[in-house]
């Protein structure tokens, strides 16, 4: 039985709430969750892998850049109301 979104995922709501308008890729949404961390493809995975798992929240996802390339991201946005976690 889920006790509700963990630390992490608290801490994403917050960031995805305080600019509802804002694309986020993961790496900034990395460094909002693990400051003052070197961020590592471990830490990025663990945002990506929150963010797929909040509860009632449909994320919009657009990738820019080349593929394969080093440009290649994924930006992040929330198309819900923030009302829903107040």
């Amino acid at each position: 039985m889920s006790r509700g979104p963990g630390i992490l995922q608290r801490i994403l709501i917050t960031a995805l709430v305080d600019e509802p308008d804002t694309w986020f890729t993961i790496e900034e949404l990395a460094i909002v969750a693990f400051p003052g961390q070197v961020i590592k493809p471990k830490h990025m995975s663990s945002v990506h892998r929150a963010l797929a798992n909040l509860p009632g929240v449909k994320l919009n996802r657009q990738r820019e850049g080349e593929y394969g390339a080093r440009g290649w991201r994924y930006f992040v946005s929330v198309s819900i109301s923030p009302k829903r976690w107040g």
